[in-house]
């Protein structure tokens, strides 16, 4: 039971880790468009 709880939790965050990772990307992609 716990085990799988924390893999749950680990999926989820890793998850919200790669979301995050991305939306970083985009608006570093886009303060540069503005710059230039």
């Amino acid at each position: 039971m716990v085990i799988s709880d924390q893999a749950s939790f680990i999926n989820s965050w890793g998850v919200i880790n790669f979301l995050g990772k991305k939306l970083v990307q985009e608006l570093g992609g886009l303060v540069k468009q503005k710059d230039t």
